[in-house]
């Protein structure tokens, strides 16, 4: 790993893509023996029932990697037109795995063309006209989760309540003391944690691409809240919440001049709304090899091109739409990793934000219209 250290960026990157070349032509070797070992049924011998284990148990490949390589060696066995697909670039292996249960030697000719160049959403598409349709039919359906809730100065067996307020089913007397330890119950522990059973809904229902979209959007315009993903049920929590707030509250107020000064970082909400349009939402930082970058999540205001610390009004010619990274990768640019290191404050997990930016995050306001 030190040795990296030494190289360039260039030589760095340009090494890399040689090793992911080196990488997929080694794969390719790799899965005509995996097929001819299958053919010859050498795992038996091994003491392994099925080509799967002989991989995981004797190869070392986890569980994911070994299914995908044995259903792409048993694809390019029974059609090997497979395999010049894949040494040719045309065919990747996930779109071979993607399409292994539905392709046959009778559709190959119609199908195998219609996958070059295509997308794992577009895939599922084509997939799609060689499956029959089913049904889903919305549910929700009860069921009960076990949760540990912490009663303070409660005594041993008293009833406590779940986070939603409703009262919750005791699991007998059982207590968990903070120290970890289970036994009878300590009615001078505090806190007391309690296993309790609570009464959830697995709900299932049939989404189509512009609910998903909406949802990925959620997610990005929550990815400060919650930097590890919104989960579905708090997706639709705040969604249905947010409704509901305004419909109770049924204000109509005239939009209110903004009494914020000019030399603050403070950015009027109708510059946010207008910025965030005009950036759709998205990283506008633009790379060497001109890619933009396009990332929605962790999105900040950044002040450009003239830097706030230098002048820099917050007006919509002088604002961009950055993710934390390119957010950071550029103040460390303008004013160098040493000035800039004392101003990061950790966040979460993987995420750095800058004690400057910090708050300029996916404009709520877009939400609270």
């Amino acid at each position: 790993m030190n040795s990296l250290k030494g190289l360039s960026d260039k030589e760095l990157t340009g090494r890399l893509r040689q090793l992911v070349r080196e990488e997929q032509n080694l794969t390719l070797l790799i899965l005509p023996h995996l097929a001819e070992v299958g053919r010859r049924q050498l795992y038996l011998e091994k003491a392994y029932s099925t080509l799967t284990e002989y991989c995981i148990h004797e190869l070392g490949y986890g569980d994911s990697s070994a299914s995908r390589r044995v259903r792409a060696a048993r694809v390019i066995k029974d059609i090997p037109e497979v395999f010049d697909m894949l040494k040719d670039r045309r065919l990747t292996l996930s779109a071979v795995v993607q399409v292994s249960s539905v392709l046959s030697p009778e559709n190959k000719d119609t199908l195998l063309p219609r996958l070059v160049g295509k997308s794992r959403s577009e895939i599922d598409r084509i997939m799609a006209e060689y499956v029959p349709p089913r049904k889903i039919i919305d549910q929700a359906k009860p069921t009960l989760v076990k949760k540990l809730v912490i009663v303070e100065g409660a005594p041993a067996g008293a009833s406590s309540k779940s986070a939603a307020g409703a009262p919750a089913l005791q699991l007998g007397e059982m207590t968990r003391h903070s120290d970890g330890a289970n036994g009878p119950s300590d009615k001078t522990s505090t806190p007391e944690v309690k296993e309790v059973l609570e009464r959830m809904f697995e709900i299932r229902f049939a989404a189509d691409d512009e609910l998903m979209e909406l949802i990925r959007w959620m997610k990005s315009h929550l990815s400060h809240k919650h930097p590890k993903g919104a989960s579905y049920l708090e997706i639709f929590k705040y969604a249905i919440k947010y409704l509901k707030a305004r419909e109770d509250l049924a204000v109509q107020e005239k939009p209110r001049k903004s009494s914020a000064k000019t030399d603050t970082r403070y950015i009027p909400k109708n510059v946010k709304q207008r910025e965030w349009k005009r950036d759709k939402g998205r990283c506008t930082f633009i790379g060497s090899s001109g890619k933009r970058c396009n990332s929605d999540y962790l999105l900040q205001f950044d002040h450009y091109p003239v830097p706030y610390a230098r002048g820099g009004p917050s007006t919509v010619d002088n604002l961009r739409l950055l993710c934390a990274k390119h957010n950071r990768h550029t103040a460390e640019h303008l004013y160098g990793k040493t000035h800039m290191q004392k101003h990061y404050i950790k966040e979460a997990p993987g995420a750095y934000l800058t004690a400057a930016r910090r708050n300029f995050a996916a404009p709520s306001s877009v939400m609270r219209q």
